[in-house]
């Protein structure tokens, strides 16, 4: 239902809601209102790391609010995607890799760790810190087997779930959980 031809452009991510696919590709964000028959390209910049969507929330209760992550920034529309917003704050000039929205904050994974931001999407906080392997020293026990090895590209926060109040993000080959609205995170055992 959705081709690319061949070159320099890849799907990234799919989502949807009541009638919409949406599909974020290197080029941009295209939309579907007729089960694939048809696609729009509906977010798309002159600045391609900008249009290189990596991510993409579309809220089931909001129909017509999206968010998209990119390779530089975070975007909003409240429109279905007619109109953006950029959101990203200090986020501009961040990949981020994930986002999701849970009792009414805005999570987003970048490549440095986990930032938070509540009504004012602007208003970014980092609530966790990437921990690469040149930082090992005084990490517990238990997190510092988890490190990347020297050598492998940073991987930083790369997917981001919520279940009742905990909430989990994942890097590499590492999950972290918190139970208090992201303040502080523990280590899950790995396989």
């Amino acid at each position: 239902i959705f081709f690319i031809p061949s070159g320099d452009n890849e799907i990234a991510c799919i989502s949807g809601n009541s009638g919409n696919l949406f599909v974020g590709t290197r080029r941009g964000l295209f939309r579907s209102q007729d089960l694939g028959k048809t696609w729009r390209n509906v977010f798309k910049t002159m600045i391609p790391e900008k249009s290189s969507v990596l991510a993409i929330d579309v809220l089931a209760r909001d129909a017509d609010k999206i968010m998209i992550s990119t390779e530089r920034g975070l975007f909003i529309s409240d429109d279905g995607g007619a109109r953006w917003r950029d959101s990203s704050g200090i986020l501009k000039n961040h990949r981020v890799k994930c986002i999701a929205l849970n009792n009414g904050r805005i999570y987003a994974g970048a490549d440095d760790g986990l930032y938070s931001a509540g009504d004012q999407p602007y208003n970014w906080q980092r609530v966790f810190v990437y921990i690469n392997a040149s930082d090992i020293g005084d990490l517990p026990e238990e997190a510092s087997d988890s490190v990347e090895p020297e050598g492998i590209a940073n991987p930083g926060i790369s997917c981001i779930a919520f279940k009742g109040s905990k909430m989990y993000a994942a890097s590499a080959r590492r999950i972290l959980c918190s139970e208090d609205g992201a303040k502080s995170w523990k280590y899950l055992s790995t396989m």
